[in-house]
């Protein structure tokens, strides 16, 4: 072989030795990333499951309070009545 050429290989070889390290650092680095963005929605969903959690006594009473006020009507008229004074 030439000595130019062996040269060359070298030059090569010390090349892909530097691209293997840094290809195999962004690999690490997307690994950490996934896993991260996964936790992040994890800690998301959790959040809102944890919220609704807390919420849900309240969207009951509301609930409860359209029931009473939707109803057939009969609730309404019985409470302006006596309030007026007129249920006896």
């Amino acid at each position: 072989m030439e000595p130019n050429l062996e040269g060359r290989l070298k030059g090569i070889e010390i090349k892909l030795d530097r691209i293997e390290k840094i290809v195999t650092k962004i690999r690490k680095v997307q690994k950490r990333s996934a896993t991260v963005r996964a936790l992040y929605w994890v800690f998301i969903i959790l959040l809102g499951l944890g919220a609704f959690y807390f919420i849900q006594p309240y969207i009951n009473q509301v609930k409860d309070m359209y029931g009473f006020i939707g109803g057939d009507g009969q609730y309404i008229d019985e409470f302006v009545r006596q309030f007026q004074g007129q249920d006896q």
